[in-house]
């Protein structure tokens, strides 16, 4: 079985391209702190790469996570090996994202009202203000 979930912040802003066909694709790097303190007794964490699959799910994560969010992710971990312009062989180990969950709190889509509500009547409790995320937007 392979199966992992992993929650961790977000290295930097996710890079979002498409493939010659035409196929919606982004990665990024997830920082997952270990559960125990290194001997100086500090928290290490590992860099663990990641990519998701789908025009949809892509541009969703392009427009709610960014640099420094924490994100929980859950897939299967693959290994490639592929030729670098170099000519040497490198092998890659990411995981494939086939279910995530977005960040409490968006990232930030301009200047909004500070005391707007949603539709559902709920302040934005970051003080953003209303925080709208239609259906279509939701991968489920």
């Amino acid at each position: 079985m392979n199966q992992v979930v992993l929650k961790g912040r977000v290295v930097a802003d996710l890079e979002m391209r498409f493939t010659p066909g035409g196929k919606g694709v982004i990665s990024g790097t997830l920082a997952v702190q270990r559960r125990f303190k290194n001997q100086d007794g500090n928290y290490d964490a590992d860099f663990i790469d990641f990519v998701q699959w789908g025009e949809k799910p892509a541009e969703i994560l392009s427009k709610y996570v960014s640099k420094g969010d924490e994100l929980t992710i859950a897939g299967e971990m693959r290994t490639r090996i592929y030729e670098n312009n170099e000519g040497r062989k490198v092998k890659v180990t990411e995981c494939h994202v086939e279910k995530f969950d977005l960040p409490s709190k968006p990232k930030s889509q301009g200047n909004q009202n500070d005391n707007s509500q949603s539709d559902s009547g709920y302040d934005d409790p970051f003080g953003g203000g209303a925080i709208n995320i239609s259906s279509d937007d939701l991968p489920f």
